[in-house]
């Protein structure tokens, strides 16, 4: 019987050697460097070894995924979510994501030529495990360029719709919006 790709993929905590993987990959996702193609996804802006080393603290979840023993992608997550001031509520949430029982999933970037071999799913479904009791979120941008790719990995991964945020400005961007999407705790199995 043959090596299933999933049971390939192996998933842990980063530590500092992987670093300059996260920054490069980060970086090839950002919006400032896909020439127009947004289609596959993208992250707001660029990162730096200083800002992902920064947020390597005990608090935050940032784990890394290799295909046998290659660098495949990262994940991050962290306890204290930004912009909830500032949100449209179409579900009162605001009291639980402000919980210390919460993670915030602020980045995951895969390495474009491995979409569609379980990276993305094994990060979460990992994160989903080292999570067991809190309650997660994510943002997902809605416009000006609609990150359809995420939206939909997000409904799949069992995450919905709770909120939505709006800027005139917002990372360089014109008439920004994005949702946030929110999962409930799961419970120890």
């Amino acid at each position: 019987m043959g090596t299933s790709q999933h049971e390939l993929i192996k998933i842990r905590t980063a530590n500092l050697t992987d670093i300059n993987d996260i920054v490069k990959l980060h970086n090839a996702w950002s919006i400032q460097n896909l020439s127009g193609n947004l289609s596959s996804g993208f992250l707001l802006l660029e990162t730096s070894a200083d800002k992902i080393q920064s947020l390597c603290v005990q608090e935050n979840i940032l784990l890394v995924a290799f295909l046998e023993t290659r660098f495949a992608g990262y994940l991050l997550a962290v306890q204290k979510p930004e912009l909830l001031d500032q949100l449209s509520w179409s579900e009162p949430l605001e009291t639980r994501i402000a919980l210390e029982s919460h993670y915030h999933i602020t980045e995951m970037a895969v390495q474009r030529d491995l979409i569609g071999n379980r990276i993305g799913k094994s990060l979460y479904m990992d994160l989903f495990n080292r999570s067991v009791g809190a309650h997660l979120s994510a943002y997902v941008a809605s416009g000006p360029y609609p990150n359809r790719s995420s939206i939909a990995f997000h409904e799949k991964m069992g995450f919905k719709s709770v909120a939505s945020f709006h800027a005139q400005a917002f990372c360089g961007l014109k008439d920004y919006s994005s949702i946030l999407f929110f999962r409930e705790a799961t419970k120890q199995l």
